[in-house]
């Protein structure tokens, strides 16, 4: 799960901050500390990045793919970094506004 803040607000669409979240995969769980994306009109695209402690790193890019039934779903693509090892993961996700 990440967890996005909107920072600002523009005609084009919306700054984000990363305020946090987790990733598991293959064994190893990704602490979140930190980033920025921009979510583009309608938000209906997302692109950004993040960290997760000073040696993980990671850029993303979110589609939303509209509501089915009462849940929307998007996909998420994640290039992360850790060490020497670099991962391509991509996801199909729920999103959720608080």
């Amino acid at each position: 799960m990440l967890t996005l803040q909107v920072k600002g607000v523009f005609k084009g669409g919306y700054s984000l901050s990363v305020t946090g979240g987790q990733l598991s995969f293959d064994g190893t769980a990704y602490t979140v500390t930190a980033g920025t994306a921009e979510l583009g009109p309608y938000g209906a695209h997302m692109v950004g990045q993040a960290e997760a402690g000073s040696s993980v790193q990671m850029i993303f890019a979110g589609l939303n793919l509209g509501r089915f039934g009462e849940t929307h779903y998007g996909t998420l693509r994640i290039d992360l970094t850790s060490g020497s090892h670099e991962f391509e993961i991509k996801l199909l996700v729920t999103i959720t506004a608080a």
